[in-house]
């Protein structure tokens, strides 16, 4: 390796840090992200931070969801069964954002930035509608959402029977049935 007089060698970290920035933005900031939720000590928010969150990004998902004729309520079920209104939030799957979005399902719709609340929103509510016109009822658009489309196909277009993706349908119907506790 060559340096340049007055300079050092280049680190492994800089040899890192060159690779890091090679790779497509999604990725690299996958990897931030992943590495920062391993160094932090995470805690659930509080019911006064959720409302604080949840106010916070109403507006746009109002906006979005009507924009692509999608109930609000149901995006701000999702959002907060997934993420908890965490823009950052990372699964230990590699869903990312407010909506968990997958990388596939990211670049699927388009998104550059799977934490820019917008574009993660905007691509979540988009696979929503893509999903409710796939699917004739609402808790198959949910098990779609959660375990994929071709899950929902192959168990005969119903629930499949994976205890997290029966569980999320049940808390999402029950959130939605009862508006006034996405809460609790």
């Amino acid at each position: 390796m060559l340096a340049i007089a007055g300079t050092a060698a280049p680190s492994m970290a800089d040899v890192w840090q060159y690779r890091e920035n090679a790779e497509s933005s999604f990725h690299r900031s996958l990897d931030h992200l992943q590495r920062q939720r391993l160094s932090e000590h995470w805690r659930p928010p509080s019911a006064a931070e959720l409302i604080a969150r949840r106010v916070k990004f109403d507006p746009m998902i109002r906006a979005l969801a009507r924009r692509h004729g999608l109930d609000p309520d149901l995006v701000h079920a999702i959002v907060l069964v997934e993420s908890a209104y965490d823009p950052i939030a990372v699964s230990k799957a590699g869903a990312i954002g407010l909506m968990q979005l997958m990388p596939a399902t990211a670049e699927r719709f388009g998104v550059i930035d799977a934490t820019d609340p917008e574009q993660n929103i905007e691509a979540g509510v988009r696979y929503l509608k893509t999903l409710a016109v796939q699917f004739d009822r609402l808790e198959l658009v949910l098990a779609a959402y959660n375990a994929g489309e071709d899950a929902v196909e192959r168990f005969g277009r119903t629930v499949p029977p994976y205890p997290e993706t029966q569980a999320y349908v049940d808390r999402l119907l029950t959130l939605l049935d009862r508006r006034d506790g996405l809460f609790d």
